[in-house]
């Protein structure tokens, strides 16, 4: 071999190993943590003690009992955590104790999904799980699901709007954690009525930052005859009394406006 073909190699050898580590480091960064809460199963092991293997259980309280620590505090806890107390625990009674936690069984959060979703109703979900995650399980939305005002309620009652278009656009991180008790509402698009010089005169579906142009847009475009410049909006379903809006600069329409 020559001596370029040896330091091809091991330039070879070390960009792979620096791919392997950054690969690695990557996929650590994607996994996401995992807190114990009540419902989580837990396999704990003392290796060379088979008394001292059991399956525990997180009680409501947050606690699970093991021999000889009695009980201990594991709520919002990640599995490596316990492993540190209970060998602390332990080894008052075992010499350099060796123990081992994993989450036999993962507890599930309940989730209320309704609005215009294909199939609405009560899920059970991983605690890791996202409102996206939730919608792809209720079927996802319907065709007039704005998903871009997706309604949180916990179960503090306390309301979020999320932007889950956006997220799926990859234009902003908005898709939290789904957490007990949550409900999910995903509203219907607006609706406006567009008469006149369209191809498709009659009532669209329209989302809340759409602007006259979009509209026209979904009501199949504008006719050869139609003039862009004399647009009028009115404000209110009914026309024989309605309401002339003035189309500001940022064009919005709102529910219940009609477009000539």
């Amino acid at each position: 071999m020559q001596e370029g073909d040896g330091l091809m190699g091991r330039v070879a050898i070390i960009f792979m190993s620096v791919l392997l580590l950054f690969t690695q480091t990557a996929l650590a960064e994607d996994i996401p943590v995992y807190r114990l809460g009540p419902g989580d199963v837990l396999q704990i092991s003392v290796w060379g003690y088979p008394e001292l293997v059991q399956e525990v259980e997180v009680r409501p309280d947050g606690m699970i009992t093991f021999p000889l620590v009695a009980d201990v505090l594991v709520k919002n806890l990640m599995p490596a955590e316990v492993k540190e107390i209970l060998t602390k625990e332990l080894s008052e009674y075992v010499q350099a104790p060796q123990v081992t936690v994993v989450v036999k069984k993962f507890r599930t959060v309940m989730v209320q999904v309704n609005g215009a979703v294909r199939n609405p109703g009560l899920y059970h979900l991983r605690p890791s799980s996202n409102v996206s995650d939730a919608l792809a399980v209720a079927g996802g939305v319907t065709d007039d699901g704005d998903l871009s005002r997706v309604k949180v309620i916990s179960q503090q009652g306390r309301s979020q709007y999320l932007d889950i278009a956006g997220y799926y656009l990859k234009d902003v991180p908005e898709n939290r954690r789904v957490e007990d008790g949550d409900e999910i509402v995903v509203a219907e698009l607006r609706k406006v009525t567009i008469l006149g010089e369209v191809r498709k005169p009659g009532q669209v579906s329209v989302k809340i930052d759409d602007g006259v142009l979009e509209i026209i847009a979904r009501a199949g475009g504008p006719t050869d005859r139609a003039q862009l410049n004399k647009v009028r909006v009115y404000r209110g379903a009914d026309l024989t009394d309605p309401q002339a809006v003035v189309v500001g600069r940022s064009n919005l329409l709102f529910e219940g406006d009609v477009q000539e």
